[in-house]
């Protein structure tokens, strides 16, 4: 999410009008309204992709429980791309143990925890 839509989404939920933000910001009602759908819509889309795909259960649920977005919890772990912490989560491939480290670290997991899959069953 860029600077500008994280202060329009800010100042909307001060009850400012778009009329309003439009002039704090320096632009037009419709570039506000433009602001905020897409704002809403990259926050939606960050929520949604962690019940869908990650494969291991409490990591999700360490991530959700957080409001945590891919991004940033790639950048958490150290890195500046999503693909090292996408592969260890979400495809459940090619991953080396520096990503395994770094996941552990950031969430505070035993191995064992955070790596059981949802159907495994654990003690």
């Amino acid at each position: 999410m860029t600077e500008q839509q994280k202060q329009a989404l800010r100042l909307r939920a001060e009850d400012l009008t778009h009329e309003e933000i439009a002039e704090k910001l320096g632009c037009t009602k419709q570039n506000v309204s433009q602001l905020l759908n897409s704002s809403i819509q990259e926050r939606c889309y960050a929520r949604t992709w962690r019940t869908r795909q990650i494969i291991y259960p409490e990591i999700n649920k360490w991530l959700t429980s957080k409001n945590i977005s891919l991004t940033r919890f790639s950048k958490m772990c150290g890195y500046k791309t999503t693909m090292p912490i996408r592969r260890a989560i979400i495809d459940g491939r090619n991953v080396n143990k520096e990503v395994i480290d770094a996941i552990l670290r950031v969430t505070g997991m035993s191995y064992e925890v955070a790596f059981r899959k949802g159907d495994d069953k654990g003690e």
